[in-house]
């Protein structure tokens, strides 16, 4: 029974190393507060807003190219008054010609197709005679309409459709544009944040070891007046001060320059977040995910693969209209015309399908030599070429990237467990030397403050590596787009006035 109990319990291990290995997406659970901090802390940055303008901007260009499927209308009018025959020399002041046109074409880009349509109207009244003989008022109504659907150049509109695809595939990756800025803001802001705290904890410390220093200088002065100390233990505990004094306000100054960075970028008070900064000094914190889900993620679905495959797109439809445009221009045509002419207006659109027109054909131009199309052709395809290697390089460069931080990670992860061996011994040594002067068995105080500054030295060593380890899981975090998921706030998707 217990056997089975225990092969059932590493099916289960195996099943979750499994899913956990097969899994290239987050496999980190996210932190609001995190989220929350960096969207309060970003939100009004004048760069937040750029970003978001500059993906409007080519959003925007879709909308431009789309009017190749729109009407273009026009429309004529004419009217004069006073006729006169040409051959009679005569005159009629009441005489009216007037014409009124109206022309609607429409390109379908989906195909290709060209629409032409087209009505007119012509009228004469109270013309001049001719030899005495009243000349009969006449009136003309015309309606036609045209298709031309090219065959092989343009054929199913490539040429057409090339300008959308390709401002839909530049808005697509104007968003991941959008993304990667915020999200590059976002590793800044985290750099900044992490220097700022690590220079909050080395302050505090560095402050304890001040005021330990001073202490020390007293007592020492006291047994000094006593003559339980040598003057030459006096100065050494007044110059530890002293020491101590200046590696406190130089990291003090650090700091302020710390909280300044911060400030201009969260363009108000630290004071003034919510969220307590402190808080978020736990490693859990920066998402982070294990070198195979890195590697695998950015071989599939990562911001920069993705960019990659969509400029590919665009330069794929480039060659291919290029070579299209290498084609014959071969078109097949149909034009029907309505018309009629009568001696009344309302006559003439009674009887408008009474003249009945149709004309159909194949117009074909091929130019003797295009040199031109051929050349842009080539450039065309030798460009999407070298797009192909020079993506290829990037991917192999950031791989080679993710690996260095992962060994830097693995790396800095056993140096702090060295590190902290070294700060406990580093402490008990300062310990039991501090024990040894006490009882007098230490002749000078110098063993006792040499060992509290390999100490001190070793618990900075200790601070200082710990957030190495957190820089570095926040650029991979910006590599792996792990902070996307923190900036949804942060993302407009339409243009907000």
């Amino acid at each position: 029974m217990f056997a089975n109990k225990n092969n059932l319990k590493k099916l289960i291990a195996v099943a979750v190393v499994l899913a956990y290995l097969a899994t290239p997406s987050q496999l980190f659970s996210q932190s609001v507060l995190l989220q929350e901090f960096i969207a309060e802390s970003l939100k009004d940055h004048p760069l937040v807003v750029k970003s978001a303008l500059d993906y409007w901007i080519e959003a925007e260009k879709v909308n431009g190219v789309q009017a190749i499927d729109d009407w273009n209308l026009s429309l004529s009018s004419d009217i004069t008054r006073g006729l006169g025959s040409q051959g009679f020399n005569s005159f009629s002041s009441d005489g009216i010609f007037q014409t009124i046109s109206t022309t609607g074409s429409r390109v379908y880009s989906s195909t290709g197709t060209r629409l032409s349509t087209g009505i007119s109207y012509s009228g004469v009244s109270d013309q001049p005679s001719f030899g005495g003989f009243a000349t009969p008022d006449s009136y003309r109504t015309n309606f036609s309409i045209g298709l031309t659907q090219p065959l092989m150049k343009n054929a199913q509109g490539i040429i057409d459709k090339y300008p959308i695809k390709a401002a839909q595939i530049g808005e697509k990756l104007a968003k991941i544009r959008y993304e990667e800025e915020l999200e590059a803001l976002t590793l800044v802001w985290m750099e900044y944040f992490l220097n700022w705290q690590l220079s909050e904890v080395k302050t505090v410390i560095l402050k304890k070891q001040l005021e330990t220093a001073t202490r020390q200088k007293e007592v020492t002065t006291l047994q000094f007046k006593r003559g339980a100390a040598e003057k030459s233990e006096l100065v050494l505990a007044q110059q530890n001060e002293v020491s101590k004094q200046m590696l406190y306000l130089r990291e003090k100054v650090a700091l302020e320059e710390e909280i300044q960075k911060i400030e201009t970028i969260i363009g108000r008070k630290v004071e003034d977040l919510s969220v307590d900064p402190k808080t978020l000094l736990i490693d859990s914190l920066i998402p982070t995910r294990s070198r195979r889900s890195s590697l695998s993620y950015q071989a599939t679905s990562g911001n920069v693969v993705r960019m990659f495959k969509l400029s590919e797109q665009v330069q794929e439809l480039t060659v291919s209209a290029n070579l299209n445009q290498l084609k014959p221009d071969l078109s097949v045509f149909v034009n029907n015309q309505l018309s009629s002419a009568e001696s009344s207006f309302s006559d003439s659109l009674g009887s408008i399908a009474s003249d009945f027109s149709v004309q159909a054909g194949l117009s074909l131009s091929l130019p003797l030599e295009n040199t031109l199309a051929v050349s842009n052709y080539k450039r065309a395809l030798l460009s999407y070429n070298s797009l192909l290697k020079s993506n290829e390089n990037s991917m192999l460069v950031l791989t080679d990237n993710i690996n260095i931080l992962y060994q830097q990670f693995d790396s800095i992860s056993t140096l702090i467990v060295r590190a902290k061996a070294l700060e406990k011994l580093a402490k008990e040594t300062a310990l039991l030397e501090q024990e040894k002067h006490r009882q007098g068995r230490t002749a000078s105080l110098f063993f006792v403050l040499d060992t509290q500054n390999k100490a001190l030295s070793a618990q900075l060593q200790v601070e200082e590596l710990q957030f190495q380890k957190m820089h570095i899981e926040n650029q991979l975090a910006g590599l792996n787009d792990d902070y996307l998921s923190y900036i949804k706030p942060l993302i407009k998707d339409s243009y907000v006035k």
